[in-house]
């Protein structure tokens, strides 16, 4: 887990070496900038699932073409944490097939 934006820019986008299967993208960071730096196309965007509390940032990631999006719900973060559980159980088990 990452906290901070310039992380996101130093370890993951200039890197060959980082590879994930899984990446859950907030936008906000510590320090103040976005998490939406992330190098979508190199990842893939099948691989990440947005989950902002604000709808206009998880429309952001969609139109970068993530398609999976898990509205983050403070006031309901048992069911927030459900649906991200059901959609990595998804994607892990699209990666088994």
């Amino acid at each position: 887990m990452l906290s901070e934006y310039t992380q996101v820019e130093d370890y993951i986008n200039k890197s060959k070496e980082f590879k994930f299967d899984i990446v859950l993208l907030d936008r906000d960071c510590k320090a103040g900038g976005s998490f939406h730096v992330l190098d979508i196309d190199k990842i893939g965007a099948d691989k990440i699932i947005s989950i902002s509390s604000i709808p206009n940032y998880n429309e952001e990631a969609k139109a970068r073409g993530v398609t999976k999006v898990v509205f983050k719900d403070y006031s309901n973060l048992n069911d927030f944490s459900d649906k991200v559980i059901a959609e990595v159980e998804e994607l892990i088990s699209k990666s088994n097939a």
